[in-house]
């Protein structure tokens, strides 16, 4: 009886020392299986970084593109490629007289067989209508007025460059309507109205809301994936979205 309970007594101080050995081998084996997933976390972060900065500056060039032709719309119209800008019609900045409002007849064309001085010229509101004013500014009118209205009625805080909803969001406040799919998508066609209609602003501080309303959107895409979505905090992925919009508004390698 008396060897039964030392036996019995061995193995309970045994016991412990065999539940953490147990533990730790069946941790090892949880490590093995999710170790795609924690790759997956592991690389999230950086994968999210770099599609924020393509969306972003891919944005950016929807809404430069689209300011330039609306801005320069109200000056004339491009005979042959009518969606095209004063710059893009004329081949360049380089090819545009401003004395004459017309484009420079170059000798020859390398590269590009489809633009000839034949069938690309720009030509100033002034030689088609006798009223070149009139249509500046109703042109200028209306652009100012959709740009209001889509905001007013569709996405009331898309208004305003977008920067104290970023620093109030990266401090901890919760503004996440600011970063809405709908605020992005205003955001892009009010901005290119706004500048193409003249107005006194720049692209600066809207093109950081952008960049962190594609970071916001991206983040919650993945929010039925619970590693994914807890690999980058919030304020971190708002982070992003504002460097990758600072390195879009200036051009900046990094941002």
């Amino acid at each position: 009886l008396e060897m039964a309970l030392a036996g019995s007594r061995a193995a309970a101080r045994r016991r412990p020392w065999l539940q953490h050995v147990e533990e730790a081998s069946h941790a090892g084996t949880a490590t093995d299986l999710n170790l795609p997933l924690r790759c997956s976390r592991a690389l999230f972060p950086w994968m999210l970084a770099v599609i924020v900065g393509m969306l972003t500056a891919a944005t950016g060039i929807y809404i430069t593109m689209n300011s330039d032709y609306l801005g320069d719309v109200r000056l004339g119209r491009c005979q042959g490629f009518p969606l095209r800008d004063r710059n893009r019609c004329c081949g360049g900045s380089d090819n545009v007289d401003l004395a004459l409002s017309h484009c420079k007849q170059p000798h020859f064309v390398l590269g590009n067989d489809s633009w000839t001085p034949e069938k690309a010229e720009w030509v100033p509101w002034e030689e088609v209508t006798f009223a070149p004013f009139a249509v500046y500014l109703v042109s200028s009118v209306a652009f100012s007025a959709a740009a209001s209205i889509i905001v007013v009625e569709f996405a009331p805080l898309a208004k305003g460059s977008g920067i104290p909803d970023v620093k109030a969001a990266v401090a901890g406040f919760s503004v996440a309507r600011s970063f809405s799919v709908a605020c992005l998508l205003v955001k892009a066609l009010g901005l290119s109205l706004a500048v193409g209609a003249g107005l006194c602003l720049g692209k600066e501080g809207p093109l950081i809301q952008i960049g962190v309303c594609w970071a916001h959107a991206l983040r919650s895409s993945v929010r039925p994936v619970k590693a994914l979505h807890e690999a980058v905090h919030l304020h971190e992925a708002l982070c992003i979205g504002a460097a990758a919009g600072v390195s879009t508004a200036f051009g900046a390698p990094v941002g």
